[in-house]
This record gives C-alpha cells, sequence and structure tokens, in this order.
C-alpha cells in the first residue's frame, strides 16, 4: 500500500487539511494519507523543511511526501518533484527541498506547473505519474543548480575557524529551541575545543550527554529545574533547553532569552 504523507500550514481550525485528505483519498482509494504536521507557522518554509527532514527517513521507502507550505497556484509559481534517497518529494520551488538536501543531491529531479486546477487535484496528478513511474509526464528534468536556494539559515563559520554563528530554526511543544548546527559541524570546526556559548545575556560551556546529566553531588536534580542547557536532539543537532521547563509557565527557551524562530547565537572555541 502506497503512503503519502502531508506537511502543510494549514492548521486544524479549517477544512483546508481534511479537504486534501478528502481529495487524495478520492484519488487513490488505497493509499494511506499521514499527517506529518500541519500545525507549521503560516508560511515558515524554514520551519516546514525542518519538520520533513526529520520525519521522512522513518516512512518505508518509495514514500511520497507533499509538502505544501506557503504553497499557491500561480502562473510565477512553480513546482518540482524529487526522488531523494529513495523517498518521493513534491513541493513548491521556494527553497524548502534545497533545506531537505543541503549539500546532497537528489536521485531525480523534474520541474512543473500547474493547469487550470485545484492545488491538490494537481499534486494528485504528480502522484499519479510517481505511482505509474511517468516520470517524462511530469515536466523537466532538471539539476539542483535550477531550483531556488534558501541558504540563510545555514550556520556561518567565523573567525577562521574559531567561531560558530547559528540560528534558530525550530522551536518544540517542549520550548526546546532547535539549533541549525549539527553534531557533525561542532566536532568537526570544534575538534574537541572548549567552548562559550553565548545566546543573549546567557552562556553556556559544555554539552549535556543527555537531559539530567548534572552533578548531582553539588545539588539535587529538581535545584537544577529550569538551568539553560545545549544538548544534541535526536536528530543530532543542537538544542538549547530548560531543564525540566514548562512553556506554559515561562519554562521555555524563548521566554528566559527572547531567542525565536531565525534569531542567531554564537559558538567561540578555545585552545
Amino acid at each position: 500500500m502506497a503512503i503519502i504523507t502531508l506537511t502543510t500550514d494549514y492548521g486544524s481550525r479549517d477544512f483546508y487539511a481534511a479537504s486534501a485528505k478528502g481529495i487524495l483519498y478520492s484519488c487513490f482509494p488505497q493509499v494511506n494519507v499521514v499527517d506529518i504536521s500541519h500545525e507549521i507557522d503560516m508560511y515558515n518554509i524554514g520551519m516546514g523543511s525542518y519538520v520533513l527532514k526529520n520525519a521522512f527517513a522513518n516512512f518505508p521507502e518509495n514514500t511520497i511526501h507533499v509538502f505544501a507550505v506557503d504553497a499557491s497556484l500561480s502562473d510565477r509559481n512553480k513546482y518540482l518533484v524529487m526522488r531523494y534517497k529513495e523517498h518521493y518529494f513534491i513541493a513548491p520551488d521556494n527553497g524548502a527541498l534545497s533545506l531537505i538536501l543541503v549539500d546532497d543531491v537528489p536521485e531525480m529531479l523534474y520541474q512543473t506547473k500547474h493547469e487550470n486546477e485545484s492545488l491538490f487535484v494537481f499534486f494528485s496528478r504528480l502522484i499519479k505519474h510517481i505511482l505509474n513511474q511517468e516520470f517524462e509526464q511530469i515536466g523537466d528534468q532538471i539539476t539542483k543548480k535550477e531550483i531556488t536556494e534558501s541558504t540563510e539559515l545555514r550556520p556561518h563559520i567565523m573567525s577562521n575557524g574559531d567561531a560558530i554563528k547559528g540560528y534558530i530554526v525550530y522551536e518544540d511543544r517542549y520550548g526546546n529551541a532547535v539549533t541549525n548546527i549539527s553534531r557533525e559541524t561542532f566536532d568537526e570546526i570544534g575538534r574537541g575545543r572548549a567552548f562559550e556559548l553565548s545566546a543573549s545575556k546567557y552562556t553556556v560551556h559544555r554539552i549535556n550527554r543527555y537531559y539530567d546529566d548534572f552533578n548531582t553531588a553539588e545539588k539535587t536534580l529538581n535545584e537544577y529545574g529550569g538551568k539553560l542547557i545545549a544538548i544534541f536532539n535526536q536528530n543530532d543537532q543542537l538544542q538549547l533547553s530548560l531543564y525540566k521547563g514548562i512553556p506554559e509557565k515561562g519554562g521555555s527557551v524563548k521566554s528566559l532569552l527572547g531567542l525565536t524562530y531565525r534569531d542567531s547565537f554564537l559558538i567561540t572555541f578555545k585552545e
């Protein structure tokens, strides 16, 4: 059974997500439509790309991932069909796929434009071509160099490799602020050196191995509640967190540091 996933900025209050799924089920009664998220902030391509990038690899090969964030039909808008890591992606050419690929190259990439039809009827036509392996019917085959590239949230290596300027790319429901610095980048630039992470008026000098990685000889775990920590999350992205912080009670990185999406911070390495 084919699987189609949806990542959108439609929200759950309106009928948009349900209508999209209804069109897909009407066209493909045997498929399984899975919601990755409909709660992406409106028009937030970076947030949507982060969510999809960290979810898609957990699905079976040949899953079709539909990305509808900041997606609309217009004579100016182009759409892409991509095969990458044995998965298929359908998305606007708005920089989203470049954030998923980063430095990788897709196995296959096509560019297409819609006809006079609604968005998910258009997507359904593309899905049909994918399922039938009719790629020549999709549009023009192109290279990665021809798609819209988004680089604004890539980490910047500074000071001859002695510092990294990073950005907040996502805030989860626990109030954790996920950054665009991967473990690989941190290790490559840091080379095991001591460091200082400066965010707002706060500093961090170590990476926790896990959330409660504290010296309990000095304090109890409860006494560390609300402490700012840095940790690599399950996707190996550097994350700023408040230990056992509760966002609804002000216990989030955003409320403590005033940092939110696209805000920057600095990691300085020391010999």
